[in-house]
């Protein structure tokens, strides 16, 4: 996800440029090696989410072929008329499950005026880059997919809710590429979980047995650039091999 960059082992700095952000290679950790659970890396990675809040990681566990079959698919589904999409939207579940179809998500900073100052003081500048505000709905679709055990009783019906699979022979390993892929990307995020909680000095399952049972999302997103295409709309996206932007410029 992104363009690979030298990896950092715990040994020195997390490998970074000034247009991304650092770059941690959790194999140490994961194969134990020194006996310590990689205490330099677990302490770089700690501080990094303290520092921006976001990170990159390089687990080997995880297939490229198996983001390859994900991508391919969801272009698939997201590239079929709405009328048939919609077959698979659930409303009355809040969209919970299922697909939440374009113009139903609203960007949080529309209700925010500090933001929009915000994003006003920023547009200012001289740069392709500057952000713009946002006008109305997304126009994005969003799949919802359940991932993880489920708990046995819940307050919360409409978070539990039974997935939804969509129908026709295209789609005969929705739920096996869904779940390969979704379980890749939660197995990462329970380790990196470790991680920080041990760069924190705190006990290793301090976050990951509070994940337990919570529900997990694999949520792709997906947008018709025929239909809103344009120069400067805000969207999110799936662009194969990068991260991008949520706005689309020239």
């Amino acid at each position: 996800m992104g363009e690979r960059a030298e990896s950092h082992d715990g040994a020195g700095p997390p490998s970074s440029r000034d247009d991304v952000l650092p770059i941690f290679d959790i194999s140490p950790y994961l194969s134990r090696r020194g006996g310590d659970h990689g205490e330099a890396l677990c302490r770089g990675v700690a501080e990094s989410l303290k520092r921006s809040g976001a990170l990159v990681v390089v687990d080997p566990r995880v297939d490229s072929r198996a983001n390859s079959r994900f991508i391919d698919m969801l272009e698939t589904y997201f590239g079929q008329p709405s009328d048939v999409k919609l077959r698979d939207a659930r409303p009355h579940l809040h969209y919970q499950v299922g697909v939440t179809p374009e113009g139903i998500e609203r960007p949080r900073c529309l209700n925010d005026q500090s933001i929009l100052d915000l994003i006003d003081q920023l547009g200012q500048a001289d740069d392709a880059s500057a952000p713009r505000r946002p006008h109305g709905p997304d126009p994005k679709w969003r799949y919802f997919w359940r991932l993880g055990d489920r708990p046995t009783q819940t307050r919360f019906q409409e978070l539990n809710a039974e997935p939804v699979v969509p129908e026709g022979p295209q789609f005969a390993d929705w739920v096996s590429t869904m779940d390969t892929w979704g379980h890749l990307m939660l197995d990462t995020i329970k380790t990196v979980s470790e991680m920080v909680a041990l760069g924190l000095g705190l006990d290793k399952d301090v976050f990951t047995q509070r994940m337990q049972y919570g529900p997990h999302l694999l949520a792709p997103t997906g947008t018709d650039l025929l239909k809103h295409g344009e120069v400067w709309r805000w969207m999110a996206v799936i662009v194969r091999g990068k991260i991008t932007p949520t706005q689309l410029v020239q």
